[in-house]
């Protein structure tokens, strides 16, 4: 006379510790041409990207808190101007407002950068279903992006440009039984 009923057990990490702990650090070569990651993009979030950051506090009309900062060096650097505005309410100390901002414009600094990897499922050595999860941590080896990648100058001739290991959490993944792949959306640390 009971009904039917499902436990689910969910792990997550703590303020010390937010990563969930994993066995093993797991290490997927996209440079490898046999290898189970079948493709590797890259994408950018720039659309947080500013370089100055107005914010409003507590109050009203003309006793309203309120405050700018501007990020100098990048602006210096060539990046154009960009501007935001936040407003934090409950904000009454102008000290508080002002690490508001240098944290605003810190978190602004660095673009969210995200890869999407494929993976064949079916591949030897691979059990993606078991043997890791969403939130595990992952030393991905991409292949060089025009970004970075020049010739070295080797003592016989040039040689080609290596690909670079990325530290990254995955944070999607999506498995596709008719293609026998599966598709892992992570983002660098």
């Amino acid at each position: 006379m009971r009904p039917d009923y499902v436990t689910v057990e969910v792990h997550h990490g703590v303020e010390g510790q937010p990563q969930i702990p994993q066995a093993v650090q797991r290490v997927w070569d996209a440079t490898r041409p046999a290898g189970n990651i079948v493709d590797a993009k890259v994408t950018t979030d720039a659309s947080k990207m500013y370089t100055r950051s107005w914010a409003t506090g507590a109050g009203e009309d003309a006793d309203i808190l309120m405050d700018v900062r501007q990020n100098t060096a990048a602006h210096a650097a060539g990046l154009p101007l960009m501007e935001q505005t936040k407003s934090y309410q409950s904000v009454t100390q102008h000290g508080t407002l002002l690490d508001h901002i240098d944290a605003d414009l810190a978190a602004a600094a660095r673009p969210a950068v995200q890869w999407q990897v494929t993976a064949d499922a079916c591949a030897p050595g691979t059990r993606p279903v078991t043997d890791w999860r969403v939130g595990d941590r992952v030393t991905l080896v991409v292949p060089p992006t025009r970004s970075y990648a020049r010739l070295e100058d080797g003592p016989d001739r040039p040689a080609p440009p290596a690909g670079r290991e990325v530290l990254a959490t995955t944070i999607a993944a999506d498995y596709d039984m008719a293609t026998e792949a599966v598709t892992v959306k992570m983002q660098e640390d």
